[in-house]
């Protein structure tokens, strides 16, 4: 098995774990407010990766991490879990766990285009070809498209946390790819920042409400399952797979969410909605086969 094609799965079991977060979020909002929920997740999230970075010898290198390095941090914690994340839970409060997933997956055209200026790895042809499909097979989901005044607010919200996470996702990926920092101490330290923002912002606007114990559950769950264990298993295969590559196989979650959704929550999808999915599934098998050959930055196993 090549290093690639080892990211590529790894990276595939990683969105299927985010797959199942949708439907335990859609459960969870019930009764926690948004903001609130997602601050409890990453947070707990963040507390065990705290607990594992302390025990790991890896804990010395961030006392060797340089301002610049630093700044790139607190901009991932700012944009990819506080603003991206934040904004996916606010949008499920509003839209349909497939809406609010197929339209994050927008941001694979914006790190498209920025990876190719200023992360330097351009795409082929063909894989442009696949980028483009996303789109197409959104506008043909939605079509025609019509969305109420509380749902417009809801994709505005997405739109915006979408496009910052999309920078953090470069920004992650710009320093995965020198590997310089390990992933868990990245993942620990973006995280643990993002986490505080949410959790503060919730409590200040949403308050701290009662929470049931079904809803702790699907917390605790989420936040050592798909948070910690994910998000580090994620930034390991950002060691290899280049920015878009990474994004075209976060894709994937518009064909797993609408599955889970359709079996959990009872959101019916037509034919046509089928087609508009099957559109997205060409485009990020395109992105991953026709492979742009680059001079290689480096070559590490994410496995190791």
């Amino acid at each position: 098995m090549t290093t690639q094609l080892k990211a590529i799965l790894q990276a595939l079991l990683v969105t299927f774990i985010w797959a199942t977060s949708w439907v335990l979020i859609k459960f969870g909002l019930a009764d926690v407010p948004a903001l609130l929920f997602a601050g409890l997740r990453y947070g707990i999230g963040a507390i065990c990766l705290i607990v594992i970075l302390a025990f790991s010898p890896q804990r010395k290198l961030i006392r060797h991490m340089n301002s610049s390095v630093w700044i790139k941090v607190i901009l991932i914690g700012l944009f990819y879990y506080a603003a991206m994340q934040g904004a996916q839970f606010l949008g499920l409060r509003n839209l349909p766990a497939t809406s609010v997933n197929l339209i994050m997956g927008m941001s694979t055209i914006v790190i498209a285009l920025l990876g190719t200026i200023f992360l330097k790895e351009p795409l082929s042809v063909l894989q442009w070809l696949g980028v483009l499909l996303t789109p197409a097979g959104a506008y043909l989901y939605f079509f025609p498209v019509s969305f109420t005044a509380s749902q417009t607010t809801g994709i505005i919200i997405i739109l915006v946390g979408t496009f910052l996470g999309a920078i953090g996702s470069l920004i992650a990926r710009d320093i995965n790819r020198s590997a310089y920092i390990p992933p868990l101490v990245l993942t620990t330290l973006s995280l643990t920042l993002g986490s505080v923002i949410m959790f503060v912002g919730g409590v200040v606007t949403e308050g701290f409400p009662p929470i049931s114990l079904r809803s702790w559950s699907y917390i605790l769950w989420m936040a050592v399952i798909n948070t910690a264990f994910a998000f580090t298993m994620w930034n390991r295969t950002m060691q290899v797979l280049r920015a878009t590559e990474n994004a075209s196989i976060a894709n994937t979650l518009m064909v797993q969410v609408p599955i889970l959704a359709y079996i959990f929550l009872g959101e019916r999808i037509s034919i046509r909605q089928i087609l508009g999915l099957g559109l997205v599934v060409v485009g990020v098998v395109m992105v991953q086969v026709f492979r742009k050959q680059l001079a290689p930055i480096m070559d590490i196993d994410p496995g190791s």
